[in-house]
């Protein structure tokens, strides 16, 4: 354990950066492919929520084949394979012509670090839609880990059900939001990014919290989550391309790290906010003021005339996507 916590601990500060640079990378694939950023989000959700539940069923069934020890090594091997990809696959962003302005351009000097993160924070602070967004994704992301880490589980084991259970309802959501995601990749750039930013958000909030505290059949937990997740998987791809239209070039990962920092800022609480609500006012009380929580969170940028332009792309010249 010494050890181990060490290198997690090194894992997660590593993923932030890591993360960054992955995110800041979309607007130039989508230029150099000529497709519009919602198809390129919408294909980036899907892939990442298909291995997310993929690797979880691999893992199981490679420990189950070759041990636990093994697995690890197989995995640290698809990590490889991913840097691998990454540094042959994906052209020098910095030397492609179309991305630096013109043949042979230089990167501009830069700042320190501190400056660079001060200029991204002015530039985040100012943008009322993203300043929105920001505020709602944390709080969500709050109310997602506290019923997904503590209330949904303790609802399995109070309802008298094992673990199988608890996999095959996180299964039903994850398999619906890739379908979601796959369709939102293919049509997105024609859909209204308002309407279906409410209507997801009423889809995949408030009902499942609602289910599960009123002990509503499993048929109906189970149909509920699949809407739900269906839902859900058109969100990520028609907010990402939101952040990264309304972002000027050169301070896309500055202000992308900024953002997804704030945006993760409030989970590791999540836990605890589950935990404490429950010991204080019950299981169901819980599940009905958190998914109350969720719902408030998801409308309340409704209510902000500024949160409007919302739907409006506001790209300038230098990074504007096609859109067909």
């Amino acid at each position: 354990m010494p050890v181990l916590l060490p290198v997690v601990f090194a894992m997660g500060v590593l993923r932030g950066p890591s993360d960054a640079a992955k995110q800041a990378m979309v607007p130039d694939i989508a230029r150099l492919a000529n497709v519009p950023l919602e198809r390129v989000t919408g294909v980036a959700s899907a892939i990442e929520r298909l291995a997310s539940t993929a690797g979880a069923a691999g893992a199981g069934a490679l420990i189950g084949l070759i041990g636990p020890g093994q697995a690890l090594l197989v995995n640290a091997a698809t990590f490889a394979a991913a840097a691998l990809i990454v540094s042959v696959g994906i052209p020098d962003m910095r030397r492609t012509p179309e991305l630096s302005g013109a043949p042979g351009a230089r990167p501009a000097k830069r700042a320190s670090y501190r400056d660079d993160l001060r200029e991204g924070w002015r530039f985040l602070r100012g943008e009322a839609v993203l300043v929105s967004i920001v505020v709602m994704v944390a709080i969500t992301n709050l109310l997602d880990q506290a019923y997904h880490a503590v209330l949904l589980p303790v609802w399995t084991r109070d309802s008298g059900h094992g673990p199988e259970l608890l996999g095959a309802m996180f299964a039903a959501f994850a398999g619906a939001s890739i379908a979601g995601a796959a369709i939102a990749a293919a049509i997105g750039e024609r859909m209204p990014r308002l309407i279906v930013y409410t209507v997801a958000f009423l889809l995949t909030g408030f009902p499942r919290f609602l289910v599960v505290a009123l002990d509503a059949p499993l048929g109906l937990v189970f149909t509920t989550l699949a809407i739900g997740g269906f839902a859900s998987g058109f969100l990520n791809p028609i907010l990402s391309a939101v952040i990264f239209e309304r972002i000027p070039k050169p301070l896309t990962g500055r202000v992308i790290a900024l953002n997804t920092g704030l945006c993760f800022a409030l989970i590791p609480f999540g836990g605890l906010v589950g935990g404490a609500l429950i010991s204080t006012i019950g299981l169901a009380a819980a599940l009905l003021l958190t998914g109350f929580a969720y719902l408030v969170a998801t409308l309340f940028p409704l209510a902000l005339k500024s949160f409007r332009g919302f739907d409006r792309a506001v790209a300038d010249a230098s990074t504007s996507v096609s859109r067909r």
